[in-house]
């Protein structure tokens, strides 16, 4: 594949990036990524975009921010040299945010930011597969952010032997 053929993926679990943001644009600046996801952003509807994202970094931004609380929140953000186009009907009452990004000579691409905060929650899963059902047959469909799925084997898609939740670990890769 060429270099320009090559969509570069930049996935990171922040645990609160507003306190981070000057790391978060230099490595923007090394890795030069197509696609960022940032899960567990801490963001705030009173954080403007452009606090995080100025627009001379030259993406287009989705924001999905935990309302009450702390912690959670996921933001997602496409380079402009995509067209890309938020997918609010795809929403659900969990931490995610999709995108239908459209590329030259390939079809549409679904991708999500999600947000599962615990390993045996199984309500945020329920959610995930209801956005996912959403979406046309036949698409391509990219699931980015943090799923807590640490006993996860993801070579072979099955979970370790020493598993505590080996049916919720079943049921997500059997969906």
């Amino acid at each position: 594949m060429k270099p320009e053929e090559r969509l570069t993926i930049l996935n990171i679990n922040c645990r609160s990036e507003n306190k981070k943001i000057p790391e978060l644009h230099q490595v923007i600046d090394q890795v030069q990524p197509d696609i960022i996801c940032l899960t567990e952003t801490w963001l705030k509807p009173d954080i403007h975009t452009a606090e995080i994202f100025p627009c001379h970094l030259g993406y287009q931004i989705y924001r999905d921010d935990r309302t009450s609380g702390k912690g959670g929140g996921v933001l997602f953000a496409v380079t402009n040299k995509f067209l890309s186009q938020e997918q609010p009907e795809l929403q659900t009452d969990y931490i995610i945010i999709w995108s239908k990004i459209s590329i030259t000579s390939i079809k549409d691409i679904y991708v999500s930011s999600f947000y599962k905060p615990h390993e045996h929650d199984k309500h945020s899963l329920k959610e995930l597969w209801s956005s996912v059902e959403k979406i046309p047959r036949n698409s391509h469909i990219w699931i980015l952010g943090d799923l807590n799925l640490p006993d996860m084997n993801w070579s072979n898609e099955s979970p370790s032997d020493t598993c505590r939740f080996k049916d919720l670990y079943d049921n997500f890769t059997e969906n």
